[in-house]
């Protein structure tokens, strides 16, 4: 069983994740097709695809294949945002703490994947070089 602050933790960052998507689908320059209207806002196909490739790629392949469920989901989740922050939940100490330590993660991880993609300059000779150098390294044994 999960332990209830992890998987609150995980709540919490999931709906961060679908409240950036969702506030970008009431912009009004938002293009491509309508593909789901509510009170509020739009979801355009273009909000649509951009939110399914931020996905993971394991998870975007089910949502290919669950596209309108996805979709339902977002909305649900746009309407559910407004009752809470029509509730003032957004208020609440504990969620601002919670917003605090989630907005703190993902700037850390954002900074280290930059310095590290900075750092990482592979080529496909490296590869080349360093395999030919350790084949042995790489026979699977029948």
């Amino acid at each position: 069983m999960k332990h209830p602050k992890i998987a609150l933790h995980s709540a919490v960052f999931l709906g961060l994740f679908l409240t950036s998507f969702l506030t970008g689908c009431t912009r009004q320059e938002a293009k491509g097709q309508t593909l789901a209207s509510y009170d509020g806002g739009v979801v355009t196909t273009a909000d649509f695809m951009k939110a399914v490739q931020s996905l993971p790629p394991s998870i975007r392949t089910v949502a290919a294949d669950k596209r309108s469920e996805l979709l339902d989901s977002f909305v649900t989740e746009r309407l559910l945002l407004q009752q809470a922050e029509a509730a003032g939940i957004q208020h609440l100490t504990d969620v601002q703490d919670l917003v605090l330590q989630a907005r703190n993660r993902i700037l850390v991880t954002k900074f280290l994947s930059q310095e590290i993609d900075k750092k990482l300059d592979v080529t496909d000779a490296d590869l080349k070089t360093y395999y030919d150098n350790h084949a042995d390294e790489f026979v699977v044994p029948y």
